[in-house]
Order: structure tokens, then C-alpha cells, then sequence
């Protein structure tokens, strides 16, 4: 069963601006730039024929990957979101505003941050690994004019009577102006769309939020990846953890939001994982606004879990295990045990030259030390 109903009810738009299924997909995207075009191309009739007929397209392997390992992917819980709804009419877009970011998160990469592209570039004069060299020298040929951005504002404006959810992503939303320039339009025009869905790293501020009130709900994803001052702000450097705390109570302020705090579990914070699940859940006093979601490791292969010390997975299982309580919702203690899954997995080591380059290119760019950070030694692989 390979069939998914992404294809049919949403559009997204990646950090340059191509149109494609769902922001999991990986591969060539058809040559168009509106939403027209794109859904009366021969590129995305073929897409729908392939997964209809039961073949495993290559450009949606993570998803493929993720129900091998035995947790639900996207593709599973769309199906299941739209099993009972027409499946010819697109109702959910994904924007992924370019790669501006003020962060430089240690699993990102270069299309999602372009603080992460700035340091590629100061660093690719001192790597000698072959292999990391092509990494971080990838052209992603911007659109420098950002003329994709004008476009799909006025076409989101223009068709908001019929959008049921419009998720936002970057980068980072809240630094980029033509985020807020979508965001005021939309009000203008009086288009409080059903549902509007904002990941962010916490970088936004309280007048930006507010704001937001006159949607008809409001979705806030926190990317955190981590909690306290040693790790949080290893991992997503140069944020701050107490800002990021400043962000948390702004948002309890709003009673009209909710929110996930999103972590992406990888072997620089498998040691950290189960005391994020805890700091968080208790942070916000068990309020089910605020839940803690998983996204799993999509690229980046060499910061996989499976690239950790045994000790390590079953130190974190341990720890993971004793944190599901009762106040946890369904979907919280369903995605925890996916983690557990995962976690159980002895799978073979991979990409270990490239984990080590990468981590060594980037302490050196940082001045730190991620193996007296993160609580194991790559010599222990």
C-alpha cells in the first residue's frame, strides 16, 4: 500500500520556490511556478499514478524509511486525516519561506539556514574530507530577486476562501519580511483562513503574536531540539535559552494558541531527550495547549541515532520510558513510544568519516568541544 493523499490536497513550496507534494519529498520537482501550472502537469499526474498503483517512489523515502523502522509517517497520518474527505481538492499549503535564519541548528543544512550557508562558506577552505567538501560547497541557485515570494502571497491572498490550513516554515518565519507581509494581507483582505500552522525557533515577538488573534486558530510549532543552557545552546547556536524561555511564557500569555514543542532526536541529543520531554511538559504545568511532538531526522544521515554507542540508546530508553505519565495525551505517549522503537534498533553504523568531519568542521567555526557536550565519544563507535 503505497497510495497517499498529499498529492491531492496540498501543495507545498520549498525554500526556492518549486512546487511539490509535501515538504518530505525529496527529488526533482516539475519546472513551474504557480499553483495552476503545477496542478495540470504531467510531473504530478505521474506522481499520482505511481503511488496509486502501489510503487515506492524514490523522492519519498524518508517516508518509506520511517514505517520500516516501525513509527507512522506522514504519509500514514494524512491518509488517515483525509480518509473520509473528496480527494481532488488541494486544501493545505506548505510554504517554506527560503533558508533566512538567525540560527544555525547542528543537524540543519544550508537550504534551511542561511547562517549554516554562511558558514560553509568561511569553512570550506580548511576541510580536506572530500566528501564534506561536496556537501557544503551544493549550489542552491536562489532567486535572488525573491520574486517567488511576491507571487505566492497574492496567490494565497487570492485563494484563502478555500485553504483549510496554511503551514509556514523557513528559515525562520518571523525574521522574514515577506512573512509578515503575507500575514497583513491576509488580514487585510480579512482571509482568517481555518487553521494557520507557524514553525518557528521562537525568534518572533509579542506584537507578532498578537496579532495572530484574528486567525481562526493559531498553530505555533517550537523547534527546541533540547532543553537547559549546556545543551540547548549547543544545538542551536547562537540562540540563548533564556530568550527561548522569555518566547515559552509569551505564548501562555495567549489562551487562543497552541503549541508543540518539536523536537528531532539525533545522536547529539539522545542523551538529552527524556530531560526536554520532562523540563517542558512540567514547564507548562501539563496545560494541553502546549504537547511535545517528534520530527524525525530527514537528511543528515551521519547524526542518524544509529550512530551512537549501545549504552547511549538504552541510557535514553530508560530514561524516555519513565517520563510517560498519565497526563500525557494519547498522541504524546504514541509518539513516545515510536522514539522507543527507534531507539531499540540495533542498526548498523553509518557515515561514520562524514559525523566526523561535520562535527569537527563546525566545533572548529564554534570554538567548542562536541564530545564534552554531548556525553559519549565518536571513538566509542
Amino acid at each position: 500500500m503505497t497510495k497517499c493523499s498529499e498529492p491531492y490536497k496540498q501543495i507545498h513550496f520549498d525554500s526556492r520556490g518549486n512546487l511539490g507534494p509535501c515538504c518530505q519529498y525529496i527529488g526533482d520537482r516539475p519546472n513551474v511556478d504557480n499553483f495552476d501550472d503545477y496542478l495540470n502537469s504531467e510531473w504530478l499526474a505521474n506522481l499520482k499514478t505511481k503511488l496509486d498503483s502501489g510503487e515506492r517512489v524514490k523522492g519519498c523515502d524518508f517516508c518509506w524509511k520511517q514505517e520500516d523502522a516501525g513509527a507512522k509517517s506522514m504519509r500514514q497520518k494524512r491518509n488517515e486525516y483525509y480518509e473520509n474527505k473528496p480527494n481532488n481538492d488541494i486544501e493545505h499549503i506548505m510554504i517554506t519561506y527560503g533558508n533566512q535564519c538567525n540560527t544555525a541548528c547542528r543537524v540543519c543544512n544550508a537550504s534551511r539556514s542561511s547562517l549554516i550557508e554562511k558558514q560553509y562558506k568561511e569553512s570550506k577552505d580548511t576541510v580536506t574530507d572530500p566528501k564534506l567538501l561536496k556537501l557544503i560547497t551544493k549550489e542552491h541557485n536562489w532567486d535572488k530577486t525573491k520574486t517567488w515570494y511576491r507571487n505566492i502571497n497574492n496567490d494565497i491572498i487570492e485563494r484563502a476562501d478555500n485553504i483549510r490550513k496554511l503551514e509556514i516554515s523557513g528559515g525562520e518565519p518571523f525574521i522574514n519580511v515577506h512573512f509578515d507581509r503575507l500575514i497583513d494581507g491576509l488580514l487585510t483582505s480579512g482571509k482568517t483562513l481555518p487553521g494557520l500552522n507557524i514553525t518557528t525557533n521562537g525568534s518572533f515577538t509579542e506584537d507578532q503574536i498578537a496579532k495572530l488573534e484574528a486567525f481562526d486558530h493559531v498553530h505555533i510549532n517550537f523547534s527546541i531540539d533540547g532543553c537547559g543552557e549546556k545543551f540547548y545552546e549547543y544545538l542551536r547556536w547562537p540562540l540563548k535559552w533564556d530568550d527561548v524561555v522569555e518566547k515559552i511564557d509569551i505564548l501562555k500569555k495567549y489562551p487562543w494558541i497552541t503549541c508543540e514543542f518539536a523536537i528531532v532526536p539525533h545522536n547529539l541529543n539522545v542523551l538529552n531527550l527524556a530531560d526536554s520531554i520532562i523540563w517542558f511538559k512540567e514547564y507548562t504545568d501539563y496545560d494541553d495547549r502546549f504537547k511535545i511532538g517528534f520530527s524525525w531526522l530527514n537528511g543528515a544521515p551521519w547524526y542518524g541515532l544509529n550512530n551512537t554507542p549501545k549504552w547511549t540508546r538504552q541510557k535514553a530508553i530508560a530514561e524516555i520510558e519513565s517520563t510517560i505519565f498519565v497526563d500525557y495525551s494519547e498522541q504524546e505517549q504514541e509518539q513516545i513510544q515510536e522514539l522507543v522503537n527507534i531507539l531499540s534498533k540495533d542498526d548498523a553504523t553509518s557515515h561514520l568519516d562524514l559525523l566526523k568531519s561535520h562535527v569537527a568542521m563546525t566545533d572548529a567555526y564554534r570554538s567548542c568541544d562536541t564530545w564534552k557536550i554531548v556525553g559519549w565519544n565518536i571513538d566509542e563507535l
